[in-house]
């Protein structure tokens, strides 16, 4: 390979995705991917939070643990417990962020949203019981207290148990931890290399491959410069 006039045997793509990039790098990050003729799929944000139609101002900054499900088309896509964070204009926190990964391996999708229960470990008859004196304080946070005020019994509720959110989307790309999509698998050997040149090695987030929270993004790319770094020795080792 040729790059600045300098040659090289071996040419390793491990330059990332352009998720947490500002708008004017996020393009660079792709264009010698481009120029090398290499094949890549669509790309959506993902680890991200949900903008959301409904006015959440009321809550912003509220932090809570519960239980939230995804829904495309009416149709549970995902369930999981974990911590929310509540926005002016949307809703972010861990279990939205791995909420936002199956979002985007459905090519962000049309009729999403989310059922939040936000008190995962009440029942609605204790929530009832509750209520009968409008007893909340020490139940839920005094932001979420005075959100429900002067609300009816039935709205209280369903925001406790059923809270439903539409999503418009995912926040923007600079404010996404990973991309979904990348260099497309179908033209990926086993060892990593590319089909139709394997002196060219693709790795780590560049690949369309993806995980939700919890270290999988970062343990596959170490994983994958392995493999490769791995390969290139081997290769090396055989032609002497």
């Amino acid at each position: 390979f040729n790059i600045n006039n300098e040659y090289f045997d071996y040419l390793i793509i491990a330059s990332g995705s352009k998720a947490g990039l500002e708008v004017d790098k996020q393009d660079e990050v792709y264009d010698y991917i481009k120029k090398l003729n290499i094949k890549t799929t669509n790309l959506y944000n993902s680890l991200s939070g949900f903008k959301i139609k409904e006015d959440l101002r009321g809550l912003s900054g509220l932090r809570v643990k519960g239980n939230v499900k995804l829904y495309i088309d009416n149709k549970l896509i995902h369930t999981e417990n974990g911590e929310i964070i509540f926005k002016d204009d949307g809703i972010s926190g861990i279990v939205i962020m791995n909420m936002s990964s199956y979002y985007a391996r459905l090519h962000n999708p049309k009729n999403a949203y989310l059922i939040i229960d936000l008190l995962n470990e009440l029942s609605v008859e204790k929530i009832e019981k509750h209520l009968s004196d409008y007893n909340l304080i020490g139940i839920v946070h005094p932001k979420l207290v005075e959100y429900l005020k002067n609300k009816e019994k039935i709205e209280i509720i369903n925001i406790l148990k059923s809270f439903k959110l539409n999503i418009i989307n995912t926040y923007e790309t600079k404010f996404s931890q990973v991309i979904s999509g990348g260099i497309d698998l179908n033209f990926i050997n086993d060892n990593l290399t590319y089909k139709t040149n394997n002196k060219i090695y693709c790795l780590g987030e560049s690949l369309d491959i993806d995980g939700v929270c919890g270290g999988y993004n970062l343990l596959f790319a170490f994983q994958s410069a392995i493999i490769a770094a791995k390969d290139i020795i081997k290769n090396e080792i055989n032609s002497k």
